[in-house]
């Protein structure tokens, strides 16, 4: 299995830290915006990637809609250790206001 790149720890993390402020993941929008990418599709592609590495489970609505991402057993001990790289007490400044 390939590992996660800094920047997909950074989404997790920010992906985790958003769903757990409010009760559900953010948007594609969103993710972009918070990141600074230039489109909603590089944030799909993050998240699709972190899906296809185990991190992500895609969650998908009885009428087989696709409705956000929750993080799996793996990608949660894999952001626990990415975290403990920055446990200064600072905030990490890819974080949401949580």
């Amino acid at each position: 299995m390939r590992t996660a790149t800094h920047r997909q720890l950074q989404v997790l993390d920010y992906l985790e830290c958003y769903s757990n402020q409010y009760h559900c993941p953010p948007t594609f929008r969103e993710v972009s915006e918070h990141f600074g990418f230039k489109s909603a599709q590089a944030a799909f592609r993050h998240l699709e990637s972190l899906a296809k590495k185990g991190y992500l489970l895609r969650i998908i609505a009885g009428n087989g809609c696709h409705r956000g991402y929750r993080l799996t057993d793996l990608g949660q001990r894999e952001l626990t250790d990415f975290r403990r790289l920055f446990d200064n007490g600072s905030m990490l400044p890819w974080r949401c206001a949580c």
